[in-house]
């Protein structure tokens, strides 16, 4: 199956999957880019990149969570509008 603009509502995703009885032992699940942002669960998208039958390529909104992360140009402003402060506001590691 492929899915994209997940925005952090894995619990969307969730009850899609199980309404059309996606089987993890058998299926796979290609996300098309925009796992995280706006959504309620956008920290959840670190679980999901770890199953083994996610796969995922970046989308704009991960490209930005890069782009700050390396000190690239970046639009702080813009970030936030995009739904960008859960990641912005995460405590420094």
């Amino acid at each position: 199956l492929a899915v994209g603009d997940i925005h952090g509502h894995f619990g969307r995703l969730v009850r899609c999957l199980q309404a059309v009885g996606f089987n993890p032992a058998v299926d796979r699940l290609f996300s098309v880019g925009d796992l995280v942002d706006r959504g309620p669960l956008s920290h959840a998208a670190l679980a999901w990149l770890d199953l083994p039958w996610f796969h995922a390529v970046q989308g704009n909104h991960e490209a930005l969570a890069v782009s700050y992360l390396r000190g690239g140009r970046f639009d702080l402003e813009m970030y936030y509008a995009a739904g960008g402060g859960w990641f912005l506001e995460l405590p420094k590691a």
